[in-house]
């Protein structure tokens, strides 16, 4: 479990179990067997990967806005290379962050959102009217 197959194992094996065509109740119970193998990834890319898959799910299957944000949040830690995907996930984390009043977050997010992915990205009209509607008092 602990070799670099084992740990792009076990990403892969998130994908079968959330992905499968069985009811809402059985992906829940997956999910939260999945959730409980997390502390086996040791392998930075793996993490990244694995929280990923498990945030899609989250959104998928409506686990919960503090599941969602969570998972992101681990993902961005173990380092998201692939620039569109890093705009994407500061989105993710800015947006959830925003909906569960975590405001200085979701500022932080939207501001390296714009700093990192720029005028250039689509959502950065979007973004900004987004930290517009922030409070003052919401700095990070």
């Amino acid at each position: 479990p602990d070799s670099e197959w084992g740990q792009t194992a076990l990403v892969k094996y998130a994908i079968v179990q959330l992905q499968a065509t069985v009811t809402a109740e059985e992906t829940a119970r997956r999910y939260q067997r999945l959730v409980e193998l997390e502390p086996r990834l040791a392998e930075p890319s793996a993490r990244r990967d694995f929280h990923l898959v498990l945030a899609a799910a989250c959104f998928q299957h409506g686990f919960g806005r503090e599941a969602a944000l969570r998972h992101p949040l681990i993902a961005e830690a173990a380092g998201v290379k692939q620039p569109i995907r890093a705009a994407t996930v500061q989105i993710q984390i800015a947006e959830l962050s925003r909906e569960l009043g975590h405001l200085p977050q979701a500022r932080a997010y939207y501001e390296r959102f714009l700093a990192e992915a720029g005028e250039g990205d689509t959502r950065a009209l979007l973004v900004k009217e987004r930290l517009a509607t922030l409070p003052a008092g919401a700095k990070p």
